[in-house]
């Protein structure tokens, strides 16, 4: 018996190494782990960039499976956006209005301007000429420390180029209530910002635009004639526009049904996304649920922030609708479908009971089936503290009826702007909910 067990022992300790061997099984999907929480998120030269809280900046060479921290401080500031002009100038802007500066490619940084309103994006050209936007107007400045600000209530800035130090280009909606919507219009300035012009095109809802090769890019959605105006979720034929100073735009490319959510690299398809900033499109998978969150992509990775950082493998795939020819006008489609936005049942005020920084907080949240707030994301801020205790009560508190389309409960993606204010004298602060986004159709 005692051989018997003796045997058993030495079997067990040879199998050993060699179940420690074993390749651990593949990983999917991951939540990366950052020192703070994320609120930006872009790809350069196939590197992920990460901004966030506690004016974090990180990056990640391997597809956000590792990541270094390369700033991060005590402060309340938070950062929302971080632009690469080449391999050695990066800038970051966030809540405060600070914008921040790196020399070597992101490894150091400096603190070298703060702007009047908090900034959401960031564009320079060069050391100097640059933009920042808000939720209701940009900032521009010709020598990197003083910014003039234009804009008002009405606008909701989708998004911001410059080509070099005089061409500027903004893209914005123009609402009564200033809430997010389709952005036709245009304000650009060819002589550094001292004059703009206002144009527009009435088809197109333009979702970003970038500077290339001394040109400007735009990735627009052609959306159907009915509705077009209030519905600010819905997917749309996508458009490839260039110009070189804005005035005349020339549309390059026809692609197929895309989201509302483009970057440098491309835009989010109904079931992926597919990259542009090649000489063809490629059609890539991605994660589902990610339809309005920031997003980026490398070395096979698909990553996005929501209420954290997640990163996914992607793969190449077939797209499901084949490209088409360009076209010399843009035409609306028909749309039939019935929708119902999500209702708010109970939504208290998620302002802390005493307010020390009177500003706005901007959030996006996916109203569920459940009428349940999941994917809470903090769109923009002035105080940290503030803004964590706002998502805190929002996502425990706040209830919806949930949106139906042609009679079916489905996912709506919804944006809040909550006024903080000095304390009212009972103590009672009222959330100011915009506008409402059309379901998904997962």
């Amino acid at each position: 018996m005692k051989r018997l067990s003796s045997f058993l022992q030495i079997a067990l300790l040879l199998c050993l190494p060699l179940a420690a061997t074993q390749p651990a099984p593949p990983v999917n999907t991951w939540h990366p782990k950052l020192p703070a929480m994320a609120l930006g998120l872009i790809a350069h030269q196939g590197t992920l960039w990460v901004v966030g809280d506690h004016a974090m900046i990180a990056s990640s060479a391997d597809g956000g499976q590792t990541w270094i921290t390369h700033h991060k401080s005590g402060s309340g500031q938070m950062l929302f956006d971080i632009q690469f002009v080449n391999d050695r100038l990066a800038f970051a802007a966030g809540s405060m209005g600070e914008v921040w500066r790196s020399e070597d490619g992101g490894q150091h940084w400096k603190r070298i301007a703060r702007a009047p309103k908090p900034a959401v994006r960031v564009r320079f050209s060069g050391e100097k000429h640059g933009l920042l936007a808000t939720t209701h107007g940009f900032e521009f400045t010709t020598n990197g420390k003083k910014f003039k600000g234009m804009g008002g209530p009405r606008l909701w800035i989708q998004s911001i180029a410059a080509t070099d130090a005089q061409h500027l280009l903004v893209a914005y909606a123009d609402n009564a209530n200033g809430s997010p919507g389709p952005a036709p219009f245009l304000d650009r300035s060819s002589d550094g910002g001292k004059t703009w012009t206002r144009d527009a095109l009435p088809e197109a809802d333009i979702r970003y635009v970038l500077a290339r090769n001394g040109r400007y890019t735009a990735y627009a959605l052609r959306h159907s004639a009915e509705g077009s105006s209030s519905i600010v979720n819905a997917s749309g034929r996508l458009l490839e526009l260039t110009s070189a100073h804005g005035a005349h735009w020339q549309v390059t490319h026809l692609h197929a049904e895309a989201r509302p959510n483009c970057t440098a690299q491309g835009c989010l398809t109904a079931n992926g996304w597919i990259e542009l900033d090649r000489a063809q499109p490629i059609f890539w998978t991605r994660p589902a649920h990610v339809d309005f969150a920031p997003w980026a992509a490398a070395k096979g990775s698909f990553c996005s922030v929501s209420s954290r950082l997640m990163c996914s493998l992607t793969t190449k795939t077939t797209p499901q609708i084949a490209q088409q020819a360009p076209t010399s006008g843009l035409q609306s489609q028909p749309d039939n479908a019935s929708l119902q936005p999500a209702v708010c049942r109970r939504c208290p005020s998620p302002a802390p009971e005493d307010v020390l920084a009177p500003g706005r907080v901007m959030l996006s949240a996916e109203v569920g089936i459940d009428g349940h707030l999941h994917r809470v994301r903090l769109l923009s801020a002035v105080d940290a503290e503030e803004a964590r205790a706002v998502l805190r009560n929002v996502r425990k508190k706040w209830r919806y009826r949930p949106a139906m389309l042609d009679g079916k409960p489905r996912p709506q993606t919804v944006i809040s702007e909550i006024v903080l204010k000095d304390r009212h004298p009972q103590g009672i602060l009222q959330p100011q909910l915009l506008d409402t986004r059309q379901p998904h159709v997962p």
